[in-house]
């Protein structure tokens, strides 16, 4: 079936191409493989109210749970290419407030929204703001500090590349410096 959607899709078929996706969507509802091939045909064809209104939400309704962060996550990102990057923004947003701790989600956040707004670098390091004064473990904080340094070094400028570094700093202080109080607060039991 998808192998039908692929070839109507690459011979310009379109509406022979929706009709295909529409019954394997229909025949295959449970597979995130066929909701997000679809979303991208729509996506990619200007069918942009078509996806967003129908296909998105039928595919979070028929897909398992476990599923859904990532068709959300390729729908945000195909926003991001063919729609508005605001709608994208604001989908990686809502997978954000309710999975924080995500990195993979964070990661694919930041490399849109760092290819959309290269012009516009202070949209970037609100979102790497936010992203560091999350309480994440060191090794993911490393990752969001090492991201924003290599960001700053393509994009940026020594001033704003000197306060990362300084905010990287402070964080590794404050850590070293709770470490020693759980140290001393074990000592005295």
């Amino acid at each position: 079936h998808m192998a039908m959607c692929d070839v109507w899709s690459r011979a310009g078929a379109d509406d022979l191409a929706l009709e295909a996706y529409k019954r394997t969507a229909e025949k295959f509802g449970h597979s995130k493989k066929v909701w997000m091939k679809y979303l991208e045909f729509l996506y990619s064809t200007g069918k942009l109210s078509e996806a967003r209104q129908n296909c998105l939400p039928r595919a979070l309704r028929l897909t398992d749970r476990r599923k859904h962060s990532l068709i959300a996550t390729r729908a945000a990102k195909l926003e991001y290419k063919y729609g508005t990057v605001e709608r994208g923004k604001t989908i990686f947003e809502s997978l954000l407030a309710s999975q924080p701790k995500r990195l993979d989600i964070w990661s694919v956040y930041l490399d849109e929204h760092i290819n959309a707004n290269k012009e516009d670098s202070d949209a970037v390091r609100s979102v790497f703001d936010r992203a560091v004064t999350l309480k994440l473990k060191p090794a993911k904080m490393k990752f969001f500090f090492k991201r924003w340094v290599n960001f700053e070094q393509s994009y940026g400028d020594a001033e704003h590349l000197d306060l990362v570094k300084e905010k990287a700093r402070e964080y590794v202080m404050a850590l070293e410096k709770s470490r020693r109080a759980d140290d001393i607060g074990e000592e005295e039991d």
